[in-house]
């Protein structure tokens, strides 16, 4: 099922192209997953064409992002005023270890019993 109906009557074998608003035949239209896709292959490249100077203008832009951000030096290291977290770490470690511990005697009883 479409998910645009056509405005007019499309014969078998023709399919209709909502920019150009014409039905032409199948195929004229890309192929995609066995079935004929829009926009048909001259209103495809008309629309490549029309895009290709701005794609043109954002390659260049992307090309000289790219060289300033290599040239610029890196940023220098953020030296933390406080030690960040370093009791909430020794305790996660402290708790780690009590709870391993802990099922080290617990397999160690049952393995008794």
């Amino acid at each position: 099922m479409p998910r645009k109906t056509p405005p007019v009557p499309v014969p078998d074998g023709y399919h209709y192209c909502f920019i150009c608003e014409a039905a032409m035949p199948a195929d004229s239209f890309p192929i995609r997953d066995g079935k004929p896709r829009s926009p048909c292959r001259p209103c495809g490249r008309k629309s490549r064409e029309r895009t290709a100077a701005m794609q043109r203008l954002m390659d260049e832009a992307r090309a000289e992002m790219r060289a300033f951000f290599a040239s610029r030096p890196p940023p220098p290291p953020i030296v933390p005023v406080y030690e960040v977290n370093d009791g909430l770490a020794r305790w996660v470690e402290r708790r780690g270890a009590e709870e391993r511990r802990k099922a080290r005697r617990f397999k160690k009883d049952s393995a008794q019993s």
